[in-house]
């Protein structure tokens, strides 16, 4: 991916046909169709640890339970195009990002994180971001890694 020096495979949507460029059906709704895997289901695994190898999972059809402890929430989709969903609020750091009815969509297809200015804003300085003319905001914790 041009001007992007993190290591990483690709992106792979994931999002509702709806969206797909030529409203193909994404590869994980033809994996269901073709009976490949045994739920509808796709989990994530992101490894805390970013100097560690692999750095993450993608599960299709399931999850992997040495990965987490406790049980999994699921919430109600509310707009089937994006994955969008509605958390109570948002606070990082002990900073509010929004109090509540916060819209999100969770988006395989992108590295961005949008949202509306204000919020936006309130989330990169609670995560200490600087901003970057080149590539945008990049976090404080990552640029002093790097």
């Amino acid at each position: 991916m041009s001007g992007f020096n993190g290591a990483m495979d690709g992106l792979l949507g994931l999002a509702y046909q709806n969206l797909a460029v030529g409203h193909e059906a994404p590869v994980f709704y033809n994996m269901w169709a073709q009976c490949l895997i045994p739920f509808p289901v796709f989990s994530f695994y992101f490894n805390p640890n970013s100097t560690v190898v692999p750095g993450g999972e993608l599960i299709l059809g399931g999850v992997d339970t040495s990965k987490y402890s406790g049980s999994i929430t699921y919430v109600h989709v509310t707009v089937q195009g994006y994955w969008q969903f509605l958390l109570d609020s948002v606070t990082v750091c002990g900073t509010s990002i929004c109090s509540s009815n916060c819209n999100a969509i969770a988006d395989t297809g992108t590295t961005l994180i949008l949202g509306p200015a204000n919020q936006i804003a309130a989330l990169n300085a609670a995560l200490g971001a600087v901003y970057d003319p080149t590539t945008g905001f990049v976090s404080e914790i990552y640029a002093s890694s790097t």
